[in-house]
């Protein structure tokens, strides 16, 4: 992918409306009015989400723990109370998500570009409690499109259904979810989404060759998943990819010490005697996946590959530091001979909460890419305000030091040619309602 591309692909940024509402859902924020909650609830800033929002969207979009008794006796009528005893809600669940971006790159002949922006549907929630859904379809789009559809603009620039599933909580009385659509394959700790800065985070988004495979790109799939008591999620899936006519797999195994656990209970926490390990929390992950690409007018050699990666959350207090690491193989990312070619990618970021009355966090991200084709070191430093919960205000400068390679042999022996340095300054802002 082209430097160019990749400027592109870093300037579209989230400027959320939403409206919605679906049972005990909490994802959006109609969501928070229904059960009466703020967006904090869920969210640091909007709309990364904070540990009780994890535990809520692993829940299927179900408020964890106990059903709320006034949900079920709260019809003031015969009618309303129909309405809950088919699972159907009172107003349609449906949400509208708009971004509009500025970006600024020295490097191209039209060094500001305010033309990128989206519209995106959205409608998520839960039937009672017996399953949950989410729905997110591309309606419009303007400007230079995104290499994968991972972010608000799809990969052709065009109407497109990017995410739409249900999940079968406790599927046959088993502690077993049964989720099956088009989604993100539960593989890293975050989803797509659940970043603060306008740019992806390299593990999720980078490509090796030809190949169409990202690990943040959503997928046709079926998956089972669900809590190993109440702080070890597991996930399997297979994927069946548009135009691949053989099944994928993938696993995905996390675990979280200290902290809100997966069913949203949170710590019991002595004011007399406090301690460090009262505000700590640790959640780590691994994941593997693999499959095969093949492209008949690129070339006859399928190229068969995998993935395995492990990330890292750490929270203290208002300081959180991530770290996500993958790597891959592929043996024929072109298509047109057996060539194997080996990527590793890294990320590593910190952030820090300066919280009231500044609802301000300055974070730091270090990305290293090497992704068959060459290296980058890509530094971004990001400040994120929220005057209130629900609007955000972004500023991101990019500065990526790349290399190409030369050449390369299955033993990694590297040579590579003088590199570039990009630098791009982004601006974005968002609200949601």
């Amino acid at each position: 992918m082209s430097y160019r591309s990749r400027c592109a692909v870093a300037a579209l940024t989230v400027l959320g409306l939403v409206l919605a509402y679906a049972g005990q859902a909490l994802a959006i924020p109609a969501f928070a009015r229904q059960n009466k909650a703020e967006c904090s609830t869920c969210h640091t800033i909007y709309p990364t989400l904070n540990e009780f929002g994890e535990a809520f969207m692993k829940n299927s979009y179900v408020w964890p723990g106990k059903p709320k008794a006034a949900a079920a006796n709260s019809s003031p009528d015969a009618r309303k109370e129909a309405m809950l005893l088919a699972g159907i809600p009172e107003m349609i669940p449906v949400s509208f998500r708009a971004s509009l971006d500025a970006a600024y790159d020295p490097s191209q002949e039209n060094k500001f570009d305010l033309s990128t922006r989206a519209l995106q549907l959205q409608a998520g929630g839960a039937f009672r409690r017996l399953a949950g859904f989410f729905v997110t379809y591309n309606a419009y789009t303007e400007g230079p499109p995104k290499s994968s559809s991972t972010g608000v603009t799809p990969s052709n620039n065009n109407p497109d259904l990017q995410e739409l599933f249900v999940q079968w909580r406790h599927a046959f009385g088993t502690p077993i979810n049964l989720k099956a659509g088009r989604f993100e394959p539960d593989l890293t700790l975050w989803k797509t989404s659940n970043r603060l800065t306008i740019a992806d985070l390299a593990t999720q988004e980078y490509r090796v060759g030809d190949s169409p495979f990202a690990v943040g790109d959503p997928q046709d799939a079926l998956e089972l998943n669900g809590t190993i008591g109440p702080r070890v999620f597991a996930a399997a899936g297979i994927v069946n990819r548009k135009e691949q006519n053989t099944k994928e797999g993938y696993g995905h195994l996390e675990c979280r010490i200290g902290g809100t656990d997966y069913l949203g209970n949170e710590p019991e926490v002595d004011l007399d005697s406090d301690s460090i390990w009262d505000y700590l929390s640790l959640t780590v992950g691994g994941y593997g996946y693999f499959g095969r690409n093949a492209d008949a007018e690129l070339g006859p050699y399928n190229d068969d590959y995998y993935r395995a990666g492990i990330d890292a959350d750490l929270l203290y207090k208002r300081f959180r530091l991530r770290f996500s690491g993958v790597k891959g193989r592929d043996n024929a990312p072109n298509y047109t001979a057996r060539n194997v070619a080996n990527s590793l990618v890294m990320v590593g970021e910190a952030q820090y909460l300066f919280g009231s009355p500044v609802n301000l966090i300055g974070l730091f991200r270090y990305e290293y890419v090497d992704d068959a084709s060459g290296i980058s070191r890509n530094y971004i430093p990001s400040l994120v305000f929220a005057p209130i919960q629900n609007v955000k205000l972004t500023l991101e400068y990019q500065y990526k030091a790349e290399s190409e390679h030369l050449g390369r042999t299955d033993s990694n022996d590297i040579a590579l040619l003088p590199g570039t340095i990009n630098r791009i300054g982004l601006i974005g802002a968002s609200f949601s309602f």
